[in-house]
């Protein structure tokens, strides 16, 4: 075989084979790579879009009472009784008791000086009479307040003989 015969025979075949690649590619091969882009831009917009519209539809709405002749629950007191190493502080939602227990004002209600359980069971009462419905007290000592002044504090807002005063004492942390 010549020259010029091999030549054309090389030249046939690159052609053929060149049509076979260009069918192939045009045939069966999909690439999926751009399908991929859209559907995670499409997650992303969802799930954003999803957000703000859960944000959006969210209405605030007071629901109706019951009943027509239902009157609302009083106010909570908020009875707060804070026990430090010298003093002991009253306070509710209405401000913080003066010293005696009268009335509210600055200072504490109870300086600590060896009597001071039997002033706060006096102050309690006081309280209490004001406010009969109530029968929870929060009760915070300070980290330095020994434990059994702690246990004697919840001994003195529940009560003693004469009446129950506030029964349902609840322990907060004290903070320094």
């Amino acid at each position: 075989m010549s020259t010029g015969q091999r030549l054309r025979i090389r030249r046939a075949l690159r052609r053929h084979e060149d049509a076979l690649e260009r069918e192939a590619l045009t045939k069966g091969e999909l690439s999926i790579v751009p399908l991929l882009d859209v559907i995670v831009n499409l997650v992303v917009f969802l799930l954003a879009t999803a957000s703000m519209v859960g944000m959006a539809s969210e209405v605030a709405a007071d629901t109706p009472a019951s009943c027509a002749h239902c009157r609302p629950a009083p106010p909570s007191l908020d009875l707060t009784v804070i026990v430090t190493a010298h003093t002991i502080r009253v306070a509710g939602s209405g401000g913080q008791l003066a010293p005696g227990c009268s009335t509210t004002g600055v200072g504490p209600a109870i300086v600590r000086d060896g009597h001071e359980w039997e002033a706060l069971r006096d102050c309690a009462r006081r309280v209490h009479a004001a406010f009969p419905l109530e029968h929870e007290v929060r009760l915070t000592a300070d980290p330095l307040v020994p434990y059994e002044d702690t246990i004697a504090a919840m001994d003195a807002l529940r009560g003693d003989e004469d009446g129950l005063l506030f029964d349902d004492v609840l322990l907060a942390a004290g903070v320094r």
